[in-house]
């Protein structure tokens, strides 16, 4: 009896070792499916205020300006039911400052003679994303956000 005893224990021991390993392969399917579709909804985002800054540049109707806004937020708001944060850059402090709430990816950049301004954002082309990933609750960068910088105009006046 002992040693049937001992034999069940041994393989309560292996059969909790491949539990563990089938939910750590669960849980690592689950992310790549829910990343997936977290990076398709902010390239979705992306997409709609980027036709936003052309709807109001074309000077068209707040009504339908409205509308996309609309869809915008209630994508940001699936995004925040996943624990996925939308982070604006602080835009009194430098793009690489440290102090950034979120990283800062340099996409286009503005010409200026004013040193003062010169690694400045002068505007936000998308925002950044983060989430709170993991067991331990911990905060994960997902995207930077995508800003257009003040750089040195190297032109000279004659």
């Amino acid at each position: 009896v002992s040693k049937i005893n001992e034999q069940l224990s041994s393989l309560r021991k292996f059969s909790d070792e491949k539990n563990e390993l089938v939910k750590k392969y669960q849980k690592f399917y689950n992310l790549g499916v829910l990343k997936s579709f977290i990076f398709e909804i902010i390239s979705a985002i992306d997409n709609l205020e980027n036709n936003i800054s052309k709807l109001k540049n074309e000077n068209k109707s707040e009504d339908s300006i409205n509308s996309i806004i609309s869809a915008k937020d209630r994508l940001i708001i699936l995004l925040e039911n996943e624990n996925i944060e939308v982070v604006e850059p602080n835009l009194d402090l430098k793009f690489n400052d440290p102090k950034q709430p979120i990283v800062c990816k340099v996409i286009e950049s503005t010409l200026t003679d004013d040193y003062n301004l010169i690694g400045m954002i002068s505007s936000v082309i998308h925002s950044g994303y983060n989430g709170i990933i993991g067991p331990n609750n911990e905060i994960t960068l997902l995207r930077e956000s995508w800003v257009k910088v003040y750089a040195k105009n190297n032109t000279e006046e004659n």
